[in-house]
């Protein structure tokens, strides 16, 4: 939500009017219809996706995704990773556990949009009411404005020389420097060393 146009951010540009991304991995939010990007194509009308990792909010209800199924009707997944914002309310899922009314997670990345107040989640904790995170990652739609985050810290109204991604600040200028390749796996994001 940034007045920004042109992003030199390998990795995430959201929430822009930007239709144009050299973004490899995200492309979030837009009026845009056809993504070359390998792993996400969020909130778009597009139902076929190149995506190997990530269809989000369509109404496609069968996926190849390995990683995530997010925000379908899909009851049941193989997905190793995420689960999100489902009705299904049990999961095998490691990592992510995201917008459902499931309170207790034995996901050690994240617990996202619950109302959980307590975490052991080092990575993230997402749109919840609590204000302190150890989180070194991603510290996302809270109210706090303070992050020792040295990668994300979103939707917040903090200013950032954030190395990786600052996104949906009112900051239009941003230190984050040519990532080139790098993958999410390379930064952590999706996997990390917590098996």
């Amino acid at each position: 939500m940034t007045s920004q146009t042109t992003y030199c951010d390998p990795l995430l540009t959201i929430m822009t009017s930007q239709t144009t991304y050299c973004d490899p991995l995200l492309t979030i939010m837009t009026s845009q219809t056809t993504y070359c990007d390998p792993l996400l194509a969020i909130i778009t009308s597009q139902t076929t996706y190149y995506d190997p990792r990530l269809t989000i909010m369509t109404s496609q209800t069968t996926y190849c995704d390995p990683h995530l199924t997010i925000m379908t009707s899909q009851t049941t997944y193989c997905d190793p990773l995420l689960t999100i914002m489902t009705s299904q309310t049990t999961y095998c899922d490691p990592h992510l556990a995201i917008m459902t009314s499931q309170t207790t997670y034995c996901d050690p990345l994240l617990a996202i949009m619950t109302s959980q107040t307590t975490y052991g989640d080092p990575l993230l904790a997402i749109m919840t009411s609590q204000t302190t995170y150890c989180d070194s990652l991603l510290v996302n739609m809270t109210s706090q404005t303070t992050y020792c985050d040295p990668l994300l810290a979103i939707m917040t109204s903090q200013t950032y020389c954030n190395p990786v991604l600052a996104i949906m600040t009112s900051q239009t200028t941003y230190c984050v420097p040519p990532l080139g390749s790098v993958s999410l796996v390379e930064i952590g994001f999706i996997q990390s060393t917590i098996s």
